[in-house]
């Protein structure tokens, strides 16, 4: 009898041994399983962003900014003029002699009824002082919003440069790459051969033109030869001769879905030689593992390529510093990841694209010394930012309610205050220039104008159709105030033009959260107060 009761204590002890063994590698299996996962995950959605990306980029519209429809204004009649207001037929509306002429189409106005906006808006807050021209009155409110602080970035100094063309004919290699005619850097005499891909023309080579703030891989001359140079991102953005520059997170993107897509594109972007699974090298582009810089001065990501891109990254993940996109090949991987997180301070390879200026940089307001952050689209110069000055003359709203989120959505302002708020050398876009910038972005993503609005959009102040900002144009949903009421927070971006239509109305741009595209009305009240964007004289 004692011999069975021993029999069953040990053997209820060994159980009891065995499970906690069990448990132990349970736990682990479940923690190695739910890291893989998560990296899975994130790797997917990578993926269904870039597949996302494409197909939208597959719709088709025209190179004119679209006008509004009466669908378009039903859920904000705050925004129209009383002239437009009450119930009637449909007329078109056409500028009025104050419009500056350009290729704007007339806008078919239709009335519209005087719905209400739902419960969901809120008070809007304001300075005490009274513009003659609007009767919107100042009130508060503590309604909080959850966002990214917006960091002022610095221009680093201009690199004068120009390129000169050293070869006149195109050679061939084996694998039908055409490459284009070679390209010399007067700065320093060095050579660059560059490469057709698609519609884009690319330096074959990283660039090794040396400044203050680049190095060379381990400190290795050697390397500055082989690999080019790092830069930082400040630097990175100047660093390009003329008529070159630095690849945008767009342009990035275009190469790669020409390449076939993420999933595939670095083997064919990748040198045949250099990495421990070297690639095809289908298209030329001969990318080589260049390595980075950390802040520090310490060299990693070695069997790696990281790319800077021109596009600043403004979110979550964005380093103390500031932080910029950037696009990644890595060893023993056929994907491409265009990442947002490495901070400016670091130093990665540039490879520069010819074509249209795309150049991030900064202003500072003489009168209070606020620094705005500004984006070269083209032939324009813009403010990356909400105008958010105020004085005893100019009279703008804290739209959010608290003034600490001034810096990050910026002031509301009536069209008569928009005239006079921007500062000296900048001034308030007519709806000529709104329309150029409509078609500089059309045209830049090959023809396709129906994604402009979520091209300019930016990522994380909207409450759902989120933008991709591939410029840096970081539009705001800050939405629209009226009679003490903020409106459409979280769900549009109004911007004030200086073309009059006639005494009670202004044409108005604007995004809707539900809308890719970006839209014009000629209908929009004086006293509604909206966001200011200043562009450069």
């Amino acid at each position: 009898m004692l011999n069975e009761i021993k029999n069953v204590i040990v053997s209820h002890t060994c159980s009891e041994r065995q499970r906690g063994s069990l448990a132990k590698q349970s736990i682990i299996i479940l923690f190695v399983a739910a890291f893989f996962s998560a990296c899975t995950d994130y790797v997917a959605q990578m993926e269904d962003d870039f597949e996302d990306w494409k197909k939208l980029q597959a719709e088709m519209y025209g190179d004119e900014m679209p006008p509004s429809s009466t669908s378009e204004w039903t859920e904000y009649p705050e925004l129209l003029s009383s002239a437009v207001e009450d119930d009637g037929p449909s007329t078109e509306v056409k500028p009025s002699s104050s419009s500056k002429k350009g290729s704007s189409s007339s806008v078919k106005a239709k009335s519209s009824s005087s719905k209400k906006v739902s419960s969901s808006s809120v008070k809007a807050s304001s300075s005490s002082k009274k513009v003659s021209s609007s009767s919107v009155k100042a009130s508060s409110s503590s309604k909080t919003v959850s966002s990214s602080s917006v960091m002022a970035s610095s221009s680093s100094k201009t690199v004068s440069s120009s390129s000169v063309v050293k070869s006149s004919s195109s050679v061939t290699n084996s694998s039908n790459v055409v490459y284009q005619d070679d390209l010399e850097d007067p700065r320093d005499g060095k050579s660059y051969r560059t490469v057709n891909i698609g519609k884009q023309q690319w330096m074959v080579d990283n660039l090794n033109f040396k400044t203050d703030n680049s190095y060379c891989l381990d400190d290795d001359l050697f390397n500055c030869n082989k690999y080019g140079r790092l830069y930082t991102w400040d630097e990175a953005i100047e660093v390009c001769p003329d008529g070159w520059r630095l690849p945008t997170k767009v342009d990035f993107e275009t190469l790669v879905a020409t390449a076939g897509g993420v999933s595939v594109a670095a083997r064919k972007l990748k040198a045949t030689f250099g990495w421990d699974d070297n690639g095809t090298d289908e298209f030329g582009f001969m990318s080589l593992p260049s390595g980075a810089r950390d802040v520090d001065g310490f060299y990693y990501n070695l069997g790696t390529a990281y790319y800077w891109s021109s596009i600043e990254y403004w979110g979550i993940l964005e380093e103390e510093d500031g932080s910029a996109y950037s696009m990644g090949l890595s060893q023993n991987d056929v994907d491409v990841y265009i990442i947002p997180h490495y901070g400016k301070k670091a130093g990665l390879s540039v490879r520069c694209i010819k074509g249209g200026v795309v150049k991030p940089g900064s202003m500072k307001d003489p009168r209070d010394g606020q620094v705005y952050k500004t984006v070269t689209l083209g032939t324009q110069t813009w403010m990356a930012q909400n105008m958010n000055y105020m004085s005893d003359e100019i009279y703008g709203f804290y739209g959010t309610g608290i003034s600490d989120y001034r810096e990050e959505f910026g002031l509301l302002y009536p069209w008569y205050s928009a005239q006079d708020v921007c500062p000296s050398g900048w001034h308030l876009p007519s709806f000529d220039e709104w329309n150029e910038l409509y078609k500089f972005v059309g045209a830049d993503a090959g023809g396709d104008s129906t994604l402009v609005g979520s091209k300019l959009k930016d990522q994380y102040s909207w409450s759902e159709g989120k933008g991709l900002d591939d410029y840096g144009f970081s539009a705001k949903a800050a939405g629209f105030s009226k009679d003490d009421i903020l409106y459409a927070f979280g769900e549009g971006s109004f911007f004030w033009s200086s073309t009059l239509n006639d005494n009670e109305s202004a044409v108005l741009v604007f995004m809707k959260k539900e809308l890719k595209s970006f839209y014009a009305t000629e209908e929009s009240n004086l006293n509604a107060a909206v966001s200011v964007r200043c562009l450069k004289d």
